[in-house]
């Protein structure tokens, strides 16, 4: 019995001596029929199985991701963002490809949400964009979102304004103004103003710059008050 391994695939040719010297060859050219047979079934079993994968990879869609696509922040407040992953196969997995600076994303196993907690500590760009990929390596479009952030107005001296913007030359951070209280003034209402820089007071009054809300006091200062 003689064996001819090809791979995987082995032959069992029943091999008599006799026909190594035949004449014209016949009994040879049956057992190399037989080999290449072999050969061409284990080929096209390999082109089976590849187009039976190449199909299984045609159904097969793109996973996808939702989430909020804009978020106001303020510096120094922590905010809560989610994502929810889709998929027609459970085993996609969250892929962050930017992270703002001082945020944590967690993943909750019970909602297979993906979660992003974040406390801006100033006003630097950063970036959130997220997606999810399947395990074919199939990947979501990703959601990168719209940061609009304030200062803060520092406190009760001012309110964000997120309609009237400081910058709009990033389309993904955008800074808010801030309308300031009476007496304060500046970006971030932190410089006090002074009332009596555009003389209110009419008459020859003298004017007083009071602190905040109140502005300005306006004096008539007579001969009788210096005694």
């Amino acid at each position: 019995m003689m064996k001819i391994k090809y791979e995987n695939l082995t032959f069992e040719i029943q091999a008599r001596t006799d026909l190594a010297t035949s004449k014209n060859g016949t009994e040879l050219k049956k057992i190399n029929a037989t080999i290449f047979s072999g050969f061409a079934a284990k080929e096209d079993g390999n082109a089976s199985m590849q187009v039976e994968l190449a199909s299984d990879l045609e159904k097969n869609e793109a996973p996808e991701i939702s989430g909020q696509e804009s978020i106001k922040v303020v510096v120094n407040q922590s905010i809560v963002l989610n994502f929810t992953g889709h998929d027609d196969k459970s085993d996609f997995r969250y892929s962050i490809i930017d992270q703002p600076v001082g945020g944590s994303f967690t993943s909750d196993t019970s909602t297979g949400n993906l979660t992003l907690t974040w406390t801006p500590a100033n006003l630097n760009t950063d970036k959130i964009r997220v997606t999810t990929v399947d395990s074919d390596g199939l990947t979501a479009d990703a959601i990168e979102v719209v940061i609009l952030a304030c200062s803060g107005c520092s406190g009760d001296q001012g309110k964000c304004d997120y309609d009237n913007l400081r910058n709009e030359s990033n389309p993904n951070y955008l800074i808010a103004s801030c309308n300031c209280t009476t007496g304060w003034s500046g970006d971030d209402c932190d410089i006090n103003t002074d009332g009596c820089a555009d003389d209110p007071c009419v008459l020859e009054r003298t004017c007083i710059d009071l602190s905040p809300p109140d502005e300005v006091k306006c004096m008539f200062w007579s001969w009788l008050q210096l005694f």
